[in-house]
């Protein structure tokens, strides 16, 4: 009995630390699922790393604005891609890539998480950000055996700070990486939140030389990532008119019509 009761001892904190981490979690989502909108600015960093080489990091910023049921206003600039824009004011989708110029239009669709959906030709997703939370409501967070770790500071807030795992599908099945959400403890909005992947395999196209002469094979690398999101100037509820959603191509811009749906 003894025995029995120093182990039951000994798993009472860990028990404690995953129902208060769910717990936290719970009022992520309720807090997000609440608004009528939101606004945010936000950096990105991802950092790579192919089989054994050296990790390459890539960074972004933009700006986000959502309203309920659907309407979207989201820039992204980096280095790689240069500044997308994306716009959706309930009618009409409009995205733009100022590395072609082009821009594209299309009928909105009905909700936010398939406005998101029809931005993923363009590299843009949502995955446990305030995005995911704002648009799934209070339709599950999908992070398994949550833990609490030490608090931060950041931005001179307190942040509760979660890890767990999640799933993410790949072409090549479902593959698991862990979550860390740090949450601003006194308005239960996200300050930052990083996704671990660890070596995933993935095939592509390589070139290479054959006999001296440039050719191409199919190479599977194995590829591990981490991407962080810092989350500024959150605003829950703010007033946003027609205005927040709305986006002119700039002069000279080509409209793609052709890979517009419903062209």
């Amino acid at each position: 009995m003894h025995a029995v009761l120093v182990v039951m001892a000994l798993s009472l904190p860990s028990m404690a630390a995953s129902q208060d981490a769910e717990g936290v979690l719970k009022r992520v989502q309720s807090t997000y699922a609440a608004m009528q909108s939101y606004s945010q600015r936000f950096s990105t960093r991802l950092t790579r790393r192919v089989d054994q080489g050296p990790a390459v990091t890539v960074g972004s910023y933009g700006e986000l604005r959502v309203a309920r049921p659907n309407k979207l206003f989201l820039t992204l600039t980096s280095p790689a891609t240069g500044t997308i824009v994306a716009v959706c004011d309930g009618v009409t989708l409009t995205t733009y890539a100022s590395k072609t110029n082009v821009y594209r239009r299309q009928p909105a669709p009905g909700t936010l998480a398939a406005v998101v959906r029809a931005l993923r030709p363009y590299g843009i997703g949502m995955d446990r950000d305030p995005l995911y939370f704002f648009a799934a409501g209070t339709g599950g967070h999908g992070i398994v055996a949550p833990r609490l770790k030490p608090a931060v500071t950041l931005s001179g807030a307190r942040c509760l700070v979660v890890s767990g795992t999640f799933s993410v599908s790949l072409p090549r099945g479902t593959r698991q990486g862990v979550a860390t959400l740090s949450v601003d403890a006194a308005s239960h909005l996200l300050r930052k939140v990083e996704l671990s992947l660890p070596s995933v395999p993935v095939t592509a196209t390589v070139r290479t030389k054959r006999s001296g002469r440039p050719a191409t094979e199919r190479r599977t690398m194995r590829v591990s990532s981490t991407s962080t999101l810092y989350v500024q100037g959150m605003q829950a509820n703010p007033t946003l008119g027609a205005d927040a959603f709305r986006f002119a191509p700039p002069k000279g811009a080509v409209e793609d019509k052709l890979s517009s749906p419903g062209r």
